[in-house]
């Protein structure tokens, strides 16, 4: 990302499309967290080997609403777009920066003529495509879920790591361990923070396919399933790491991945098939009504 020296910068979201777009948004731009946890606020007690990152760098995050957009950003028109502006300092040089962003639009955008441009200093630095197999799909809506809790995961490291190296945590003897407690933490939440980022990248490179009654249920099916009580529920098979709930069509849609073993003994189903779990105990049985 380039940067200028001096005075103010500016972000601008462009879109470049042939038809209306419904909306977009970009949720936050953050930089690459550094989870650091200096010995010098855990003397006396010994840090973890793997809690031990390399030399701290200084990083600066803010969501949009923090830099002044406190409204969701609506990209309408041929050549809709909007902007924020942002400074640095003027002792300071970017390095590295990373913005993350998080939209969705309309299924009737055409995908080879449309896309969104994310543009710094007047200059492009990306252009993101609008796939129509994932125009406001549940795929999008897990996608922005994940986003949210990566916001809050990285709030988490920062809180931890700040707390880790405040001079007033500094260990005086070997029963003073709040410097060492804040850095397991750190280190806790910055494995949970990458575990998100990577459960992310699999739902963006994740491309559902339609249901195949020959192949039987697959990856990207939507399930009705009724218990013996007659008690239905709704499913959404994805990759690992999307275990939530969404709410689609006003119904409660549960999202679960091949790997829970609801999901292991529903691929290959058809509709009328029956399956079994065993939870303790108890053994659950369901009925595939639908698939989509």
């Amino acid at each position: 990302m380039s940067q200028k020296r001096n005075g103010l910068s500016s972000l601008c979201l462009a879109l470049t499309l042939p038809l209306l777009l419904a909306s977009a948004w970009a949720e936050e731009p953050v930089e690459e967290s550094a989870v650091a946890v200096e010995g010098a606020a855990v003397e006396g007690g010994e840090v973890p080997a793997d809690a031990v990152p390399v030399e701290f760098v200084p990083t600066y995050s803010a969501t949009l609403k923090q830099l002044g957009t406190n409204y969701t950003m609506h990209l309408r028109g041929i050549e809709g777009s909007d902007s924020v502006s942002f400074d640095v300092r003027a002792d300071q040089v970017v390095s590295k920066a990373r913005v993350k962003l998080e939209y969705s639009y309309s299924p009737a955008l055409l995908p080879d003529l449309s896309q969104i441009n994310l543009m710094v200093n007047d200059q492009v630095a990306a252009s993101l495509p609008v796939p129509k197999e994932t125009a406001g799909t549940l795929q999008q809506q897990v996608l922005e879920r994940l986003a949210e809790d990566l916001l809050q995961a990285e709030q988490a490291v920062r809180a931890a790591h700040e707390t880790a190296t405040h001079e007033e945590n500094i260990a005086e003897n070997k029963y003073d361990t709040l410097g060492l407690e804040a850095a397991y933490l750190a280190t806790g939440q910055a494995r949970r923070a990458e575990a998100i980022r990577q459960a992310a990248a699999n739902w963006r490179q994740f491309r559902p396919r339609p249901y195949d009654a020959s192949q039987g249920i697959q990856l990207g099916a939507l399930v009705c399933l009724v218990d013996s009580d007659g008690k239905q529920q709704r499913l959404f098979l994805g990759p690992d790491g999307g275990s939530m709930s969404l709410v689609s069509g006003g119904q409660l849609l549960q999202v679960i991945s091949s790997d829970a073993p609801l999901g292991r003994a529903l691929l290959g189903k058809c509709e009328g098939d029956e399956v079994s779990m065993q939870v303790a105990s108890i053994r659950q049985q369901f009925e595939v009504l639908r698939v989509h």
